[in-house]
C-alpha cells in the first residue's frame, strides 16, 4: 500500500491553517489566492514539535499566518484578527484558552486539539467562555487527531521519550502506566485516522504491547461503529463486502512490540551517515544545531534542516556508509 503519512498530516495541518475552508493543493500555496485570511497561530510546546518538521515559517506565511506564538507565553491583544489554536487537550491548556477569551486577546478563536478533547473539559471550556461573555468568539472546536510527529513519508514518532522508563520502571505507579498507555494509544489512533485506515493489529501476548493493542482495538471499534466516525467509510459500511472483493479496501497491519523485544538496536547503528548525524550532532525533528567556532570568532549557533526534498546532499547520502560520504564531501 503506497502512502505518505507525512503528506497526509501536512495536508491536514494546511486545512486547519486555512480555517477548514478546503484550500488544498496548488491553490493553498498561492500567495495571491482569493479570500486569504490573515491569522495568528497559537501552539503549546507539544504541538509546536508536531508542526516544526511539517511546515516551515515561509509556508506559514503563505497560509496567512502572520505570527506564531506559544500558548504558555505572555501575549499581547491583537484585535480584528482570528486566532488558530493547535494544542493538546489538557486541563491546563483549556484554562489558558479561557484566560485568553476573558482577556479578549483575539477577534475569533478556532480551537484545534491534537487528539480528542474529553467531554468534561469541553463543558468546562463552555462554562468559562459563557461566564466571561466570550462564547460567541469561539468560532469552531475541532478534534484533529494529529498527535504524532512525521519525520519522513514512512516514518513517524509519538514523541514519548520517557515511555520505556515509565512502562518498565518497577517504581512506576499503575496510574502512571495507564496514563502513558492512553497517550500512546492516542498517538496511534491519530496515525490511523490520518491514513484513513483501521488496521489489523498483531502483538505478542503479555506486557505493554498487548495492553496498548487491546485499548487501541476498543477505540478503533468505537469509531468504526459510530455514525460519522473516523472509520465509518472504511470498516463495516454497507458496501464493505464489495470493497473487499475488488481489493480497494485493503487494510494495513499494525505490529506492536515491547521495546525489550529488541534492546540492542537502541545502542548500535549501521555505519551510515544519517545515524552518525543523529548521534554526533543530536539531530532532532530533522534539524541540527551547530555551535560557532569560537577560535574563528563565530558566536552563537547555526541551525540546519535536513530534509530530503530541500537538501540534495542529504537525500543522496543519508543511507551511504561514512567512507563513501567522506568521498562525496571531497567532491
Amino acid at each position: 500500500m503506497a502512502f505518505s503519512i507525512r503528506q497526509r498530516q501536512h495536508d491536514a495541518v494546511v486545512h486547519m491553517l486555512n480555517l477548514h475552508t478546503g484550500r488544498l493543493g496548488a491553490s493553498a500555496l498561492d500567495e495571491n489566492a482569493p479570500n486569504e485570511v490573515y491569522k495568528v497561530l497559537i501552539m503549546d510546546r507539544h504541538c509546536f514539535e508536531i508542526i516544526t518538521p511539517l511546515v516551515k515559517v515561509h509556508e506559514l506565511r503563505r497560509h496567512g499566518v502572520t505570527l506564531h506564538l506559544l500558548l504558555e507565553n505572555d501575549r499581547q491583544p491583537i484585535g480584528d484578527v482570528p486566532a488558530v489554536y493547535f494544542v493538546s487537550p489538557t486541563a491546563e491548556n483549556v484554562k489558558r484558552i479561557a484566560g485568553d477569551l476573558s482577556a479578549g486577546l483575539y477577534d475569533a478563536h478556532y480551537l484545534n486539539f491534537s487528539s480528542s478533547l474529553p467531554r468534561a473539559l469541553l463543558e468546562d471550556l463552555a462554562v468559562k467562555a459563557t461566564e466571561c461573555g466570550a462564547a460567541a468568539k469561539v468560532t469552531r472546536v475541532f478534534d484533529q487527531y494529529l498527535d504524532f510527529v512525521s519525520l519522513a513519508p514512512d516514518l513517524f514518532s509519538l514523541g514519548r521519550g520517557a515511555s520505556y522508563v515509565t512502562l518498565n520502571d518497577p517504581g512506576s505507579s499503575d496510574a502512571a502506566v495507564e496514563a502513558e498507555i492512553e497517550r500512546i494509544v492516542d498517538g496511534l489512533l491519530a496515525a490511523c485516522a490520518t491514513l484513513g485506515k483501521a488496521p489489523v493489529i498483531r502483538c505478542p501476548k503479555g506486557g505493554a504491547a498487548e495492553m496498548i493493542a487491546r485499548s487501541l482495538e476498543k477505540r478503533l471499534r468505537d469509531h468504526a461503529r459510530g455514525k460519522g466516525g473516523l472509520f465509518a467509510t472504511d470498516v463495516g459500511g454497507p458496501h464493505d463486502v464489495e470493497r473487499k472483493r475488488d481489493g480497494t479496501n485493503e487494510r494495513p497491519i499494525l505490529c506492536l512490540f515491547d521495546r525489550n523485544f529488541d534492546v540492542p538496536s537502541i545502542v548500535k547503528h549501521a555505519w551510515t551517515y544519517e545515524p552518525l548525524v543523529h548521534d554526533v550532532l543530536a539531530m532532532r525533528l530533522n534539524r541540527v544545531d551547530i555551535k560557532g567556532d569560537a577560535r574563528a570568532g563565530e558566536i552563537g549557533k547555526k541551525s540546519y534542516d535536513l530534509e530530503a526534498a530541500d537538501d540534495a546532499f542529504w537525500s543522496a547520502n543519508a543511507d551511504a556508509q561514512f567512507p563513501v560520504v567522506a568521498e562525496e564531501v571531497e567532491k
